[in-house]
């Protein structure tokens, strides 16, 4: 079986859901795919206002996945500055309804922002080394029942 690194974000509020996996050989392209993700509104929301999980997996080892919330920080420009607890809470971002026009929940949901970035602290993520083969551009792998392929997967969520 081939290793490789599982980037996971999983999660759902309402009609919104979203559950995507990248498959990569590298952190680094990982790091790239993160912020990507992030750039999408759907995305976003469902991490902040919905508590979506947010995970890195090394695949082909017994190493359990790994929580990524606490290392990541979100800044919204002048709206908030968003930091996430162990548990993965978000902090700094207001308990606002989404669906009251102008309110930040509202521009999130509706990837409204001009002003987004997305920062990875990657130096306290400790990835464990994969084994060889280790995966390649192309390549698919069985992961819990399902065939993902190199790359980006983006899943019909299942409750």
């Amino acid at each position: 079986m081939n290793s490789g690194y599982a980037l996971i974000l999983r999660g759902q509020l309402g009609a919104v859901a979203r559950e995507v996996w990248y498959l990569r050989a590298t952190i680094d392209e990982l790091s790239i795919d993160l912020v990507t993700e992030l750039m999408d509104g759907r995305s976003l929301f469902l991490l902040v206002a919905a508590g979506a999980t947010l995970s890195l997996r090394a695949l082909g080892t017994n190493t359990p996945a790994m929580d990524l919330r606490p290392h990541l920080t979100i800044d919204l420009g002048e709206h908030a500055r968003i930091t996430f607890d162990a548990e993965g809470r978000a902090e700094g971002y207001p308990a606002e309804d989404p669906e009251t026009e102008g309110s930040l929940a509202a521009a999130v949901r509706d990837d409204a922002l001009d002003e987004v970035s997305v920062t990875m602290d990657w130096n306290r993520v400790v990835a464990p080394p994969l084994m060889p083969p280790v995966l390649k551009t192309g390549d698919d792998l069985e992961v819990d029942g399902r065939c993902l392929r190199y790359g980006v997967n983006v899943m019909t969520p299942t409750a």
